[in-house]
């Protein structure tokens, strides 16, 4: 059985800016940085699901996927640990069920909430 890399991101929404994994892993400091600034106020943890879409691009969660919902029917959903697992919203479908070449990671629901108005 093949381990699922572990990996994170950060939102920090006061600056409105996503640390991404690379960039914590690069500079330690930066990840002591996020953990010891009380200013910053709230940080949100994002975790790595293991999978990427069809073009290559790890999938978080809060990450807007488009995809196929049902056949011919396309929209975007949300990926959500719940359950002790990897979901999209509106679902019980573990994310892992979905064929990777169906999916399109296409933004993340703090750096672009108004693809979840259309």
């Amino acid at each position: 059985m093949e381990m699922r890399e572990i990996k994170f991101r950060a939102w920090i929404p006061s600056t409105e800016y996503m640390w991404s994994w690379e960039s914590l892993v690069r500079d330690k400091a930066h990840l002591a940085w996020l953990q010891l600034e009380p200013e910053y106020g709230e940080k949100v943890i994002m975790q790595y699901t293991g999978l990427k879409d069809k073009n290559g691009v790890e999938i978080y969660e809060g990450d807007i996927l488009y995809k196929e919902i049902t056949a011919g029917n396309f929209g975007s959903v949300v990926v959500q640990f719940k359950d002790a697992r990897f979901q999209v919203s509106g679902t019980e479908t573990n994310l892992g069920w979905i064929a990777q070449d169906a999916m399109k990671v296409i933004g993340n629901i703090h750096e672009n909430p108004d693809l979840l108005k259309e």
